[in-house]
This record gives C-alpha cells, sequence and structure tokens, in this order.
C-alpha cells in the first residue's frame, strides 16, 4: 500500500488551496433532542437552546443537559476503574430515574464548561471537576463523587524525579484552566499550560516524548491510565485528599436536592473494595453488575464513538431488566478470564464462551445456551481447500491453547488423524489467527461459525466448508454457588432467546455483517457525471475547503450512491452517519436519507474529525487521517499514531507508517493497550486506499 513520493507531491499540491482552513469550523448549532449528542462551540457559549431555570424547569422540557469535557466523554473504551465510564453511567441513571431524558452536551476546552452552565446551556457539569475556593464563587457543588489526590508522573524510563525537591527547575505541563495551576503555585517549577481540549494520554504523551519532564493528573485518572499503558510511572502525590464533585448553577436548588439525594443513595450501596463475590441479592444491594468479556468484533468493542457488540447488547438488556448499572471488565493482556470470575473480579463472564465439560469441572456454571454455532475448519481457499477430514493429512493447524478450539484438535489427533497442531502467540485472538490464515501466515485454523462469517465479509478468499461434528452452544458463566444469579439469567435467556429483538441483534452481527463488500467498478466516462449528486456535493464541499471530487469518491465507498444505504449499527444515508453524530453535527436525525441533508451532515463531520488532528500536519496526511477518523473513530487514528511512534515508524504519514500501525489494533497484545481498543485496522486501510485511487481517477476525469 506504497504512494510513491511524486504521488505525494502531486496530491498535496491538489489539496493544499481545497484544505487549508483559517481555524476550526464550527458546526451548525441545533435544537436540543432527546437522548442525542451535541457539538459545543469552542469558543464560548454555542447557539443551543438556553434554560436557566431549576428542576421543575427541567422536567417540563423532558430533557436534563449535560456537559462534559470531548475528551473525557470519549475517552476511549470503557474499562474498570477509568472514571469516565462510570460517570457517563451514574448520571444518565439520575437523569432517567426522574422520567426525563439525558442530552450530553461535549465542549472542546474543559475551563469553557462553567461558562456554558452559567449560561443556561447546560444544566449539571459531569467530569473530574475538583472543588476549590474559586469555583465555588460561581457554582454549586453536588456531594463529592469521589476523593483523589493530584499525583505527578513522569515517563518510566526516567527515575530521576521521585519527589517534591526533584521538581526544581523541571517542565510540568498542564492542562489550561485546570486545578493544577494552583496545586504548583509556590513550587519552584517551570509550569507550561496546553490546550486543555487534549486528553490526559495526549498530554502524557507530551511527557513520554521528552518535550516535557511530568505532568499533573488526578489520582483516578492516572491509575485508570495504568491499566493500558506502562510507559509511565506514579511518580509521587503532590496533594492531599481532594473532593471531586459535580457541578450546578447557584440557583438551582431543588435539581441540586435531588442529585445529592441520588448520590447519597449510590454511595450508600456501594463498598470500597474492587474483588468481591456475590449472589444476586449482593449484587442487587451494590447496584452493579460487573460483567466480564473479551475486547473483540463478537462481543464488545467501540466503533465510530458507539459501543457495540453482540453479547455487550445482550447482557445490556439483561441489567436493564433488573435496573442494574451495568459495567464491563476486560481482562488484562495475559490474565485468563475464568480466574478473574473466580477471584471475585466480575460478576459473570458474556464473551461467547463454548459449553464445555473441562470448564464445568473448574468451578462454574453456564446458563442455558444463547448461541448455537459450528466449529469450523479456516483457510485460504486459494491455497488450500478442506472437504473432509482426511483433508487435514499433513497440514498445520494453528490454534490459541486457552480456547475451546484447542480441546476439540486434540481430540482429533487423539482419535489418529496425523496433522500437525500447533499454539498460536499467546496475545493472538480467534480473529487475528484468521486474519493470519488470510494472508498466508498460518495454514488453517478451527473457529467458530459466526464469527468466521463476520470475517469473509472482509476477507473474501477465506475458505470455511469443511465443519466439524455437531453444533456447539455458547452460553454465559457464574461461579458455581451463584444459583440466584443463574436462575435470573436462565429466566431472561428463556424468554429472550429467538425474540423478535434477539433476532433483530443477532441479525445484526452475524447476518448482516458491517458492510456487505461489493465488487462491482464505478465507471465514469470523461464527459459523464460523477454522481446523480455531484451538484449537491459541489454547493456543501467548499464549505468546509474539501475538493468536491473527494467527497464523491467517499460517498460511494460509503453507500455506492445509495441514499437508502443502512450500515449493521444503523448508520444512514450517502455518507453513513450514525443518529447521534448527526445530532452532533446539527442534523436532524430524521432527515438522514434525505440525499442533501446527508451530504452536509457528512461534511461537517468530516470537517469535524479533521479538526481532532492538528493543523501542522501536512495537508494530505492529515486529510488521510481525517477519513480513517471518519471510517473507524478518530480515537482508534490516535492511538496508532502512538503506536507507530513506538514502533519507531512516522507518526505524522498514514501510507506504510500509521496504516502499518492499526493494522495490529485488530491483536489482542496491542489491542489492550490501546486506549479504544481493538479495531479492525484492515477496513480503514482499504477505505482510504480505495477512495484515493478512486479520487485520483476523478481528478484525471473531471478537469
Amino acid at each position: 500500500m506504497h504512494v510513491s513520493a511524486s504521488h505525494r507531491t502531486l496530491l498535496a499540491i491538489l489539496l493544499i488551496p481545497l484544505l487549508l482552513c483559517c481555524s476550526r469550523s464550527e458546526s451548525p448549532s441545533s435544537s436540543a433532542e432527546p437522548a442525542g449528542e451535541t457539538e459545543a462551540a469552542s469558543s464560548g457559549p454555542s447557539a443551543l437552546f438556553v434554560e436557566t431555570g431549576d428542576l421543575q424547569a427541567l422536567k417540563k422540557r423532558g430533557i436534563i443537559r449535560l456537559l462534559a469535557p470531548r475528551w473525557d466523554i470519549s475517552d476511549g473504551l470503557p474499562r474498570q476503574g477509568l472514571p469516565v465510564a462510570t460517570y457517563r453511567i451514574l448520571a444518565e441513571t439520575y437523569v432517567t430515574q426522574l422520567g426525563l431524558t439525558p442530552q450530553w452536551i461535549f465542549i472542546d476546552k474543559f475551563e469553557h464548561l462553567i461558562d456554558h452552565l452559567l449560561a443556561g446551556q447546560g444544566d449539571i457539569i459531569v467530569t473530574n471537576l475538583t472543588e476549590t475556593p474559586a469555583r465555588s464563587k460561581r457554582i454549586s457543588y453536588s456531594l463529592p463523587i469521589s476523593h483523589i489526590r493530584e499525583v505527578i508522573l513522569t515517563a518510566s524510563s526516567s527515575g530521576k524525579i521521585t519527589g517534591l525537591a526533584d521538581l526544581i527547575n523541571k517542565t510540568v505541563v498542564i492542562p489550561s484552566g485546570s486545578s493544577y495551576k494552583d496545586t504548583l503555585t509556590g513550587i519552584d517549577t517551570v509550569t507550561a499550560e496546553v490546550d486543555s481540549g487534549l486528553g490526559p494520554d495526549e498530554i502524557l504523551d507530551l511527557v513520554i516524548s521528552g518535550e516535557y519532564d511530568a505532568t499533573l493528573m488526578d489520582s483516578n485518572q492516572a491509575k485508570g491510565l495504568l491499566q493500558y499503558r506502562d510507559d509511565f510511572r506514579i511518580a509521587f502525590d503532590l496533594s492531599d485528599e481532594r473532593n471531586i464533585a459535580w457541578a450546578a448553577r447557584p440557583d438551582s436548588i431543588e435539581l441540586l436536592q435531588s442529585l445529592n439525594l441520588f448520590i447519597t443513595e449510590v454511595k450508600l450501596s456501594q463498598k470500597k473494595e474492587d474483588t468481591y463475590k456475590a449472589d444476586l441479592s449482593g449484587i442487587k444491594q451494590r447496584k452493579t453488575l460487573r460483567v466480564l468479556t473479551h475486547n473483540g468484533p463478537a462481543t464488545y468493542f467501540l466503533w465510530r464513538g458507539e459501543l457495540l457488540g453482540f453479547d455487550y447488547e445482550i447482557v445490556k438488556q439483561f441489567s436493564k431488566e433488573l435496573e442494574l448499572r451495568l459495567e464491563i471488565v476486560v481482562p488484562t493482556a495475559g490474565e485468563d478470564i475464568l480466574e478473574w470470575l473466580a477471584a471475585g473480579r466480575g460478576d459473570m463472564v458474556a464473551a461467547a464462551m463454548t459449553i464445555t465439560d473441562q470448564r464445568l469441572h473448574q468451578g462454574f456454571a453456564f446458563s442455558q445456551p444463547y448461541n448455537q454455532v459450528h466449529e469450523v475448519f479456516v483457510t485460504n481457499g486459494k491455497h488450500l481447500q478442506l472437504r473432509s477430514l482426511q483433508d487435514l493429512e499433513g497440514h498445520t493447524i494453528v490454534a490459541n491453547p486457552d480456547y475451546s478450539y484447542w480441546e476439540s484438535l486434540t481430540e482429533l489427533k487423539q482419535a489418529g488423524l496425523n496433522f500437525q497442531l500447533t499454539a498460536a502467540p499467546a496475545d493472538l485472538g480467534t480473529a487475528a489467527i484468521i486474519e493470519g490464515v488470510a494472508t498466508g501466515e498460518f495454514e488453517a485454523t478451527l473457529a467458530d461459525s459466526n464469527l468466521v462469517d463476520i470475517e469473509k465479509t472482509f476477507l473474501p478468499d477465506l475458505d470455511s466448508e469443511l465443519v466439524l461434528g455437531d453444533p456447539v452452544h455458547h452460553g454465559w458463566i457464574v461461579r458455581e454457588e451463584d444459583q440466584e444469579l443463574l436462575d435470573e439469567i436462565n429466566r431472561f435467556l428463556k424468554r429472550e432467546y429467538r425474540s423478535r429483538g434477539f433476532n433483530l441483534v443477532y441479525n445484526k452481527y452475524f447476518k448482516n455483517p458491517k458492510r456487505i463488500l461489493q465488487h462491482e467498478q464505478q465507471r465514469v466516462g470523461r464527459d459523464d457525471a460523477l454522481s446523480p449528486f455531484d451538484a449537491m456535493v459541489k454547493r456543501h464541499a467548499p464549505d468546509h475547503h474539501f475538493d468536491w471530487r473527494l467527497i464523491v469518491s467517499q460517498m460511494y465507498q460509503e453507500s455506492r450512491f445509495d441514499p437508502n444505504a443502512k450500515s449493521f449499527a444503523g448508520a444512514l444515508g450517502l455518507l453513513q452517519l450514525l443518529p447521534n453524530t448527526a445530532v452532533q453535527v446539527g442534523i436532524d436525525k430524521s432527515r438522514m436519507t434525505d440525499p442533501e441533508t446527508s451530504i452536509r451532515a457528512g461534511v461537517s463531520y468530516l470537517a469535524w474529525t479533521r479538526d481532532r488532528f492538528a493543523s501542522t500536519l501536512p495537508v494530505d496526511e492529515r486529510l488521510w487521517f481525517s477519513l480513517a477518523g471518519y471510517n473507524a473513530g478518530y480515537g482508534h487514528v490516535h492511538d496508532a499514531r502512538r503506536l507507530a511512534k513506538q514502533m519507531g515508524w512516522d507518526q505524522n504519514v498514514w501510507f506504510d507508517n500509521v496504516e502499518k500501525a492499526i493494522l495490529l489494533l485488530s491483536k489482542r497484545e496491542y489491542a489492550r493497550r490501546a486506549r479504544f481498543g481493538y479495531c479492525r485496522g484492515s477496513e480503514p486501510v482499504r477505505y482510504i486506499s480505495e477512495i484515493r485511487d478512486r479520487y485520483q481517477a476523478y481528478l484525471a476525469l473531471s478537469k
């Protein structure tokens, strides 16, 4: 996937006048919509509706607007211990218990949160907001949500900073508008403030790169980052314990009383330990269901900012019916998910686990089956086709010993079949092994048929005709002593299994994959229109400094020019936006199949995505990163850029550099250390390559 220097120079020349922006493009404003997410301006209160009334006024509108920094509320794949995921669940639970609809309003800069609140363009600030005397003069705090210490972080390779004296003449980087500046006052150090639109990861990266000596961060955020990063260390505490709270306007007395009552109930139902064992009655007392799962394409993953996955959606419905907060727990790299369950680090497992005698004898109990699949042999059909078990003779089958496939293959060998059984590297999950089969790294593997169906959408050369034995069943897993929880799960699954709602979710992941690949070619002559929508694109692309032919190329990639196209996750229209994304850029989500509306929304969102990447990047590289972010989610692209730098590749160049890194994010070893988790990197790699090639053809045709 290489682009020659001459081609890159040509593209840069063509794109410079079309892509340069003088300043951040503001998204169109919109009226508030229920259950939506809204982009607020970065330089002050937005044009959203103004409401400064107390709780009764909010009840009349039916909406409570929750303000949060953009990096905070979208801060990657929710993991146990990270405050962001907990806050979102708590805030939404509070609002829905009032019978109202939560609406998130994202603010680009942390220091503008209070301005939006006081201007009546939000009702509650929901973030890691430290109580300070200066802020208390402007806003009213809730009861503390948590307690933290502010801690100094340095690169793990640096042992020079271990105490306060070591900060003398060192440069500590902090976000502008934060309380950290007050903490550093009086300390003989150099304080550098950077854009508060940067999240904790980005600021930490500045320290790891050597640009600054250290940073200051809340202890709960730092401990959360340690779950997936090992390139920094907590050097020492710089403050005593401090309160973290949410905030409302000073005259929102009823709202604050109601919120404080909710926080009190939550705190009384929580206990401090992270590891504990409890059956359903104990879980209900805590009001939280901890579900262990894997981050992968069939269970739980992040796509364009939406949390998705077959197991995730089913267990989310289960927790909702029990009126429990759902906490997803993904074991760290190298850890066994059943060992975590046995140790009390979760209440149940929902991770497409096959019911086997071996697992039943380890002290666990399976639910009734909620999915039935076949184990199938997978090969690259161009090189090897298996049609009978005898065809396995002389070939090498690769599998992960931690998975049930290893047990099935071992039984085959014991039955006398002469094939080589080889253990895959410990960091490889099934999806990564299948991808290795497709690329020729492995000769063959064994996998569940539903997962193979997903992979075939993206890897069409896979062959999986040979089925091994009878169907196998997937079940959720609990500790064998947790009979109350098991009974409740079985009641739920018995009622829901193969219901209309269940089938819709099942078909979404296994019958209607992300994108049914069409191998047709779009042929246009020199005098033909590029699409039926050229005139509309020409009207809207210049508003955000894009070449209209680039947008047409992207449109074909997204929808094949079908205004009624709908993706597996519910993305709609010519440029395939999710309904929440449409609201974010100020578009009525009910109009997303209208061609002009879809084009206007898609161009606006591509511009917003472009603004997630520094304007100092080369103009062509910034475009590739923007398109990758549009396709996979900008967070995955930031993860890939960070990984590229770690691998010694150029984080500012897409082709042959960041694209190689994003491919690694489908491997468990790298996904577990990425803020946004698993990413099917082959999709954005192909997406950008095909858009680029088509765009070059369009340039030649439309001169």
